[in-house]
């Protein structure tokens, strides 16, 4: 578990489920805060270490902005653990302030569970001959 490469890239110091990330101007926008996209990859990374599975989803959501020159602290948990799916959150502040919150799922099917799973998609109507579409647009 863990992606040290992501860690050094982000400039992330990480131990365990708890990390911190200077934000740098590499991480920033032009607003001077972080990147929503370098706060999900951080948020990755760090469920990453704590995770049994790779990780396959994620859901990042915003608040205070991460200002250049300030430390995200980072600490994430396992909301669910399971044998072939996990979920799990990391949550993010600034300055005791929440900055962002990613829900992550982590999953993996060993192949012969896969066997017969939507081989072949199921027959059905075309949208425009859609009984509920039809339904709606007559409203």
């Amino acid at each position: 578990m863990g992606d040290r490469l992501g860690e050094r890239w982000l400039g992330l110091e990480a131990e365990g489920e708890r990390a911190r990330l200077p934000v740098v101007t590499g991480l920033v926008s032009g607003a001077g805060a972080l990147f929503g996209g370098c706060a999900t990859a951080v948020a990755i990374v760090v469920a990453q270490r704590i995770a049994p599975q790779p990780i396959v989803w994620v859901a990042s959501h915003f608040g205070v902005l991460a200002k250049s020159g300030t430390v995200v602290e980072l600490t994430a948990r396992t909301i669910s653990p399971g044998r072939t799916m996990t979920h799990l959150e990391v949550a993010a502040s600034v300055e005791g302030r929440e900055s962002f919150t990613a829900r992550v799922a982590a999953g993996e099917r060993p192949a012969h569970d896969m066997q017969g799973q939507w081989v072949h998609p199921p027959d059905v109507d075309a949208i425009d001959d859609s009984a509920g579409l039809r339904k709606h647009a007559e409203v």
